[in-house]
């Protein structure tokens, strides 16, 4: 008796304890990268295996904007990277969290949004809102329709899920990418303002006005990675700028400018250069 009872208790939970083996391991999947880009991918491959969708897109909130930009497109053709949240569209995700293309195709942006030859095919599209609580993290659409996924008990139920901690784990990868570029800003203000310390000290020690320059010239070439370089130095009886270094190895034509400024400091940045090096070389400027 006691064995009948127990094969049947095994027989009846069989199926949901399969179901939330894969909610388990979809989870740990989402929990563990701290790239953005990544992620997106790992939350549309889960979708697509779990329901059956064959086109996703996953869109982040911009709070300042009110807008949702498109960072993760897969199988869907769209107009533009952006849905604006006005004309009722996010109040409408904030029902219950999805709705079917159905109830919301009246909305001009999200009719403008995509470009398809046949509009009847996005009726199976189904919106999913990606939020904590009362704070919107991004949006979630997906080629399958809200009636044939809420068929499934489960199906719907791990879409939720899914849904609630896809918001989480993308709050917190943006959040580890946001701290991570402040961090390398950090790092690369306070290097900058060592480096400057360095050179200010080393000014101090050099009495030879052309020894001067060739040292401040190569301290900028090497800050900021230029290609060409020189220092200028005004001639009060011409009013002409006169190349007095050049930085070593390139070609560069040296000619008089009629500009009356007492120094100049010029050269060629790479397009990639920041503002700090920028900034760097105008407080080198000021020790000249």
């Amino acid at each position: 008796m006691t064995d009948e009872i127990s094969i049947e208790f095994q027989d009846n939970t069989d199926p949901r304890i399969k179901e939330l083996s894969e909610l388990l391991d979809a989870v740990h999947q989402l929990s563990d990268t701290r790239c953005s880009d990544e992620l997106y991918g790992i939350f549309a491959d889960i979708l697509s295996r779990k329901l059956g969708a064959d086109a996703i897109a996953v869109f982040n909130f911009n709070q300042e904007i009110s807008s949702f930009n498109l960072v993760y497109n897969q199988g869907f053709n769209v107009w533009k990277n952006a849905l604006k949240s006005g004309d009722g569209f996010l109040s409408r995700l904030r029902q219950n969290g999805f709705q079917p293309m159905e109830a919301m195709d009246d909305i001009p942006e999200v009719k403008s949004f995509f470009r398809e030859k046949k509009p009847k095919s996005l009726k199976s599209v189904t919106w999913a809102l990606l939020n904590m609580k009362e704070n919107v993290i991004g949006l979630v659409a997906l080629n399958r329709s809200f009636k044939e996924i809420s068929k499934n008990e489960f199906c719907i139920d791990f879409l939720t899920r899914i849904c609630l901690h896809a918001a989480v784990s993308i709050n917190t990868c943006l959040l580890h990418e946001r701290h991570k570029k402040e961090k390398e800003d950090l790092d690369k203000t306070l290097n900058n303002l060592s480096l400057l310390y360095n050179i200010g000290r080393a000014m101090t020690y050099i009495s030879d006005l052309k020894s001067l320059l060739k040292y401040i010239l190569n301290q900028a070439v090497e800050v900021t990675v230029a290609e060409k370089g020189s220092i200028m130095l005004h001639d009060p009886d011409t009013n002409q700028l006169s190349v007095r270094v050049l930085a070593v190895n390139i070609t560069f034509l040296a000619r008089s400018i009629s500009l009356p400024r007492a120094s100049f400091l010029a050269g060629y940045l790479q397009p990639s250069a920041s503002p700090g090096p920028q900034r760097l070389l105008q407080s080198l400027l000021q020790r000249i």
